[in-house]
């Protein structure tokens, strides 16, 4: 799957730590592992936000969430960072 990044998730992964960006690195490539219509990776915790038609958040930690969007065969990273930062604006 193609991994498309926005300059806000490249603003926001800057950011983070470097074990953080271990573990963003991590989720990512579980993600853009995914086949379509299968189940997303357990560890990700990914769910639909709602209010949104589709906008997705995962887990990186329990602390880091990132947003993403899936299209035909591309995942766009919108935002990362921490939990209530990442989701005020997904």
């Amino acid at each position: 799957m193609k991994v498309v990044t926005s300059d806000t998730f490249k603003a926001g992964y800057a950011r983070l730590s470097a074990s953080d960006q271990e573990r963003v690195d991590k989720a990512v490539r579980l993600l853009a592992a995914r086949k379509p219509k299968e189940p997303f990776h357990p560890s990700l915790r990914a769910n639909r936000i709602q209010g949104t038609p589709d906008i997705w958040e995962a887990s990186a930690t329990m602390r880091i969430r990132m947003t993403f969007q899936l299209f035909e065969g591309t995942l766009y990273l919108r935002v990362v960072g921490d939990h209530d930062a990442a989701l005020r604006r997904p």
